[in-house]
């Protein structure tokens, strides 16, 4: 279709082993125009999750198409970005006032179009470093193993800075499936820089060294972009790293 689009890719671990044959195209909601439902058709997307996307359409401005496999079950998903809108609402808020505001919405179905949800992400306005703490503490639980490595990894990043990363919660809206997203790109970092902190979270899902190894051969040179945590719709741990495989 001839239309321009950002490109990411991610990794997600979990118990069952680790899952990167996953990637999302970033698309200007501008370049898009009306071709959205035709591609949301092509990609098989429920008849209701089409008039459901359509319905917010017009207020975003960019769009994403994701598709991820796990266990050799492919789903595709559908995000819309408010950013201007986002934008605008912030300006209007004090800076020392804590709110949410919509910054995401995703739609996901299985490959034959039989299943399909959505999930709203909430962007977190003026959070401070101790909120942001307890924001991944009210999310994993205190018996998660994730929590304290998690905390102690954005206590370090924001060490003797004022820096903190945009934070997204996101929300199932037919699950329980919750979780957080952390966007570090400002950081410049690479993939690798992160090794140590995800060897302890594959060694805690007890999974091979051989599977982060490999890994690491292939994505340790990419920028990292995001960190997202917390429990999918069956109620299972997860952590997902996102990067830029255009950028080594």
């Amino acid at each position: 279709m001839q239309i321009p689009a950002a490109y990411e890719r991610s990794f997600k671990i979990d118990r069952r082993g680790i899952f990167a044959n996953r990637y999302m195209l970033v698309l200007q909601r501008r370049f898009l125009g009306v071709a959205v439902d035709t591609v949301l058709e092509q990609l098989g997307c429920p008849e209701e999750t089409r008039a459901e996307i359509q319905g917010s359409n017009e207020k975003a401005s960019m769009a994403a198409i994701g598709c991820e496999e796990a266990n050799g079950n492919l789903t595709y998903r559908f995000y819309l970005d408010y950013h201007e809108y986002v934008t605008e609402q912030r300006k209007r808020i004090s800076k020392d006032v804590r709110k949410s505001l919509l910054a995401f919405q995703g739609w996901k179905w299985t490959l034959d179009g039989t299943h399909s949800h959505r999930s709203d992400y909430w962007q977190e306005i003026n959070i401070s470093q101790i909120d942001l703490i307890q924001l991944i503490e009210t999310t994993l639980g205190t018996s998660s193993f994730l929590t304290a490595h998690v905390q102690e990894l954005i206590s370090d990043l924001c060490a003797d800075t004022h820096w903190l990363p945009t934070v997204l919660l996101a929300k199932d809206t037919q699950s329980t499936r919750s979780s957080f997203d952390l966007n570090l790109y400002e950081q410049r970092k690479k993939v690798v820089d992160f090794h140590g902190f995800l060897q302890v979270v594959s060694d805690g899902f007890q999974l091979p060294t051989e599977l982060l190894r490999q890994l690491m051969e292939i994505t340790g040179n990419q920028l990292l972009g995001h960190l997202s945590a917390g429990f999918s719709s069956h109620k299972s741990e997860f952590l997902t790293v996102y990067f830029d495989p255009t950028s080594s």
